[in-house]
């Protein structure tokens, strides 16, 4: 025999079925068709994925919840379990966090129904929360691990819609009235933020002057765009001038009180009718608002005109807000530093005009109102909405975003839908419009932008739909997505090694995946969320469900960190005394698991030499589980098993040894794997045939197999209607990896 081909490579994952006979695409050499459980590596090899630890139960299995981490640094992280009305908080352990013998929990404003909506972005201990449904905005604020609240987002100043351009549509301000010479105002503008100025932001007065004399008590000045006026100190006027913004100060000569800036701003107490509302005033008013002013403006939120629900975003030190329903297409941008959990600060400039760089900025995005659907602060501000996408920059994309220097600029016309994007090696990753795709887009070093579709060559995954990203930072570089079905997926994402590759998961599952059975009998996925783990790792928290005994139960796991060497999902670990059985496992109540066991004295610390498999193992109505009568171990793993299975391509078209187009063909084929038990054997449209047994054992280990290197060569059928295809499968408690496929032929 000779070798005529090899696959060395695995790391694209799993393609679609449109590529299978694709033997001229980069990604075939280093595809396959499934990779169900399995996850590509960067240096080529495919693996198993790690298992779940099960952290505890939602409060409520009836009704779902969702998990938001609280990421301050990587030394301080929480996840948050968001229920109906309530909070509680874990460790990144996936320990509950405990405050006088009970878990902390706190209320909540967001209802179950709600909980999909919400858009937290996170600024030292306050988390930001928008909502996709309108809701109106909130920020949840950490005192202690242990003390924690909500409160209303406490925006100021502003910010404001577009200034009246209609001079016969006239606002009159008569004490705690507002009055519209036409109709204006519904009852959602209760609690709304109303701007009037001077009709043409002059008030007409003097300016102050140095040592000017005689100046009459009260009398009006104007000064850095304030007016002031003198309440005591001497009637001649000193040489600094006032710049203050409230209160009294003196100019080394005579005191002055800042009256107010040229505009007056009125909060909406109660509604009378379209053209009166209740208000109160915030700070001082311009004189002549009793007559009337056409320069004014109403506020950009409101129950009436909608709430932001793009997530938050932080540049430059601005809070940007965006997606409101009155304006979908406006991005509102604080001060310069002017966010803060007691003030967000949206002040335009002053009324008389004077605007400096650090004043709120508006900008509006695309020509055709559509809605902004994301944000992302990555090297530049990118914007997605539901038509094209957009960077926001100042007036040259070095420049700082100022309110006389902002521009929109489109950098594709892909559209994005309402999930939320991921920062991924100075890259954004969003779902494009139809949520079907997975797209790039970056802002290269020569400020040209690029991207590319990351989904094309597996479409039988985005055809289910992308509902939720996570991303794993090293070591996994891995995308975790869950699927509009509550399925998942995965992406292995190293653009510097441009390694991309899919697979697909189910947890717990044991079935080959079909278009029935999407889920392979796994678990579904609600909801998902990574924070910092030991080391700053990444660690990925899920909530699942399932229907179990005609009940819904509810579980939050975590991915096991692969140095856990865990292969079992919803698992739980014992370490103690030497015992014959273990409890405290009432999640596995009456369903059997597989228990890994450390049952020889010189046992590894974690599953590997002197470790057993006991599979089919009963749990108690009690959650008990025991091992063989004679058996007892001090450390062990408990969980449920699930399948792992890996499927090539035809070996006729894979790999840069094709024999597309020549006259040998392959009669053999060589699969090399590292594994303790695994099935493999060959399988095409009649389904699985030739399947052997891989069993390695190491000499004097009675406690268990152990993984080792395994080569396995099977005979490939001849014939166009054959198209045989070599898998290799397990559901043990062991790991699985593949490394390399090698084409023989007969020799010449």
């Amino acid at each position: 025999m000779r070798q005529i081909g090899f696959q060395q490579s695995f790391n694209v994952g799993e393609l679609g079925e449109d590529a299978w006979s694709r033997s001229d695409l980069a990604q075939h050499s280093k595809g396959c068709i499934l990779g169900l459980n399995m996850i590509g590596r960067v240096a080529g090899p495919m693996g198993r994925r790690p298992g779940t630890w099960f952290v505890g139960l939602p409060k409520h299995a009836d009704r779902p919840s969702r998990l938001i981490p609280f990421r301050r640094n990587s030394g301080d992280a929480l996840v948050l379990e968001f229920g109906d009305a309530y909070v509680r908080v874990w460790t990144v352990n996936g320990a509950p966090v405990m405050n006088g013998g009970a878990q902390v929990e706190f209320a909540s404003p967001y209802g179950a129904a709600v909980l999909s909506g919400i858009r937290p972005r996170q600024s030292g201990d306050v988390i930001f929360l928008t909502h996709r449904d309108n809701l109106s905005p909130r920020i949840l604020r950490r005192h202690s691990n242990t003390s924690w609240s909500f409160d209303g987002l406490p925006i100021v100043n502003g910010p404001f819609r577009s200034e009246n351009g209609d001079p016969t549509h006239r606002l009159s301000l008569n004490g705690t009235t507002l009055t519209a010479s036409k109709p204006t105002f519904q009852p959602g503008h209760v609690g709304s933020l109303w701007r009037l100025r001077q009709n043409d932001g002059n008030p007409g007065l003097m300016s102050w002057e140095p040592e000017e004399e005689n100046i009459p008590l009260n009398a009006e000045r104007l000064s850095n765009g304030r007016v002031y006026g003198r309440s005591g100190g001497a009637n001649k006027a000193g040489n600094t001038p006032p710049v203050h913004a409230s209160g009294a100060v003196s100019d080394g000569s005579a005191v002055w009180t800042c009256l107010h800036d040229g505009a007056v701003n009125v909060y909406v107490t109660a509604y009378v009718s379209p053209t009166q509302v209740s208000v109160t005033t915030q700070g001082g008013a311009p004189s002549g608002l009793d007559s009337g002013t056409a320069s004014w403006a109403e506020g950009a939120f409101s129950d009436y005109r909608g709430w932001p629900t793009a997530n938050p975003a932080i540049r430059e030190e601005r809070l940007a807000l965006a997606g409101g329903a009155g304006d979908p297409d406006a991005i509102d941008l604080t001060r310069t530093a002017g966010f803060s959990p007691s003030v967000v600060d949206f002040t335009p400039g002053l009324g008389t005009g004077r605007v400096v760089d650090d004043d709120a900025v508006r900008r509006l995005v695309g020509g055709d109102r559509d809605r902004i659907s994301w944000m992302a602060g990555s090297t530049f501000l990118q914007v997605g909405t539901t038509d094209g996408e957009f960077v926001v920059t100042g007036g040259t994309l070095d420049d700082p975003i100022t309110p006389s220097g902002s521009l929109a600029r489109p950098i594709s016309e892909f559209g994005s839908a309402d999930v939320e994007p991921i920062l991924a090696y100075g890259g954004v990753l969003f779902v494009a419009a139809g949520g079907e795709t997975l797209r790039e887009s970056r802002i290269e070093p020569d400020q040209s932008s690029g991207g590319r579709d990351l989904s094309v060559v597996a479409e039988h995954i985005g055809r289910r739909g992308f509902a939720e990203l996570s991303w794993l930072k090293q070591p996994w570089n891995l995308v975790w997505a869950r699927l509009d079905d509550g399925g998942q997926a995965s992406l292995i994402y190293h653009p510097e090694q441009q390694v991309y590759g899919w697979n697909r998961h189910a947890i717990a599952g044991r079935e080959v995946p079909t278009e029935e059975a999407p889920l392979c009998g796994g678990m579904v996925l609600e909801s998902s969320c990574v924070v910092p783990g030991a080391r700053g790792r990444s660690r990925l928290f899920m909530i699942v469900r399932r229907q179990k005994s005609g009940q819904t139960q509810r579980l939050i796991l975590r991915l096991a960190d692969p140095a856990d060497k865990l292969f079992l999902d919803a698992a739980e670990a014992y370490a103690g005394t030497a015992v014959n059985g273990l409890a405290g496992l009432d999640h596995l109540a009456g369903e059997a698991v597989t228990v890994l066991a450390a049952t020889e004295p010189d046992a590894r610390e974690t599953p590997g030499r002197g470790w057993g498999e006991y599979r089919d193992r009963a749990v108690s109505n009690e959650g008990a589980v025991s091992l063989p009568e004679t058996v007892t171990a001090g450390r062990a793993y408990v969980g449920l098993p699930y399948r792992s299975r890996w499927e090539g391509l035809p070996p006729d078209l894979a790999g840069p040894g094709t024999t597309v187009g020549r006259k040998v063909r392959y009669t053999k084929a060589q699969l090399v794997v590292d594994a303790a038990v695994a099935y493999v054997g060959t399988t095409g449209a009649e389904g699985d045939a030739a399947t052997d047994r891989l069993l390695n054992r190491a000499p004097g280990d009675v406690g268990g197999p152990v993984v080792g290197r395994s080569v396995w060569a099977t005979p490939l059928p001849g014939g166009a209607e054959y198209e045989r295809r070599l898998f290799v499968e397990t559901d043990h408690a062991f790991d699985l990896v593949v490394h390399v496929v090698r084409g023989l032929a007969d020799a010449d």
